[in-house]
């Protein structure tokens, strides 16, 4: 940065990389890739500008990834070496990973402040598939969470809906829908 607060007229930013290169030239560091000084005057001129994903949903992102926001969230004071341990990853990844999909973590956890489980959570937002497919390769063996299987949860949709139902017919008639003679004669 300081280069480029030397060089304000340089504004291609190949030039200013040799720049930077010339005046690390006598120094024992070695000069940042033409990326890294990219990234770095992105950073400082556009903060504004995320080059991180905010409409990605839970579901269309990787499932080692689904598996370590879930870690996270349901194991929030572990340490990065613990949740590598549990979810069967580098140690470089679930930083990398909870930066990335920050919204998403920021989301659920509103989500639970309001009273709703992780668990619950997870089944809202993957399809059953890919529940019984976190659940097959074991990133969630260590972790202490059920999800589910997919029959449970249709189970519990179903469970659910027909208990809306009940509800909602509390204190109505019901009403026959077939001609008038079958429901006189009672067969309905």
């Amino acid at each position: 940065m300081l280069v480029a607060a030397h060089h304000p007229d340089v504004t291609i930013r190949s030039e200013l990389t040799d720049f930077i290169e010339e005046e690390l030239a006598d120094t024992d560091r070695d000069s940042p890739a033409d990326w890294t000084v990219r990234r770095a005057l992105d950073a400082f001129y556009r903060p504004h500008e995320s080059s991180m994903p905010t409409d990605e949903s839970f579901s269309e992102i990787p499932v080692l990834q689904q598996a370590i926001i879930i870690a996270n969230l349901t194991l929030p004071e572990a340490s990065i070496a613990e949740v590598t341990d549990r979810v069967g990853c580098a140690a470089s990844y679930p930083p990398q990973v909870m930066e990335r999909w920050q919204y998403l973590i920021d989301a659920f956890s509103d989500r639970q402040a309001k009273g709703n489980t992780l668990a619950a959570i997870v089944r809202d937002e993957l399809p059953a598939a890919h529940i019984e497919h976190l659940v097959e390769i074991g990133h969630l063996d260590d972790i202490p969470i059920d999800v589910g299987s997919s029959e449970e949860r249709h189970t519990t949709l179903e469970y659910e809906q027909n208990t809306l139902y009940e509800q909602q017919m509390v204190g109505r008639r019901p009403t026959c829908l077939l001609p008038a003679d079958s429901c006189k004669l009672g067969y309905f």
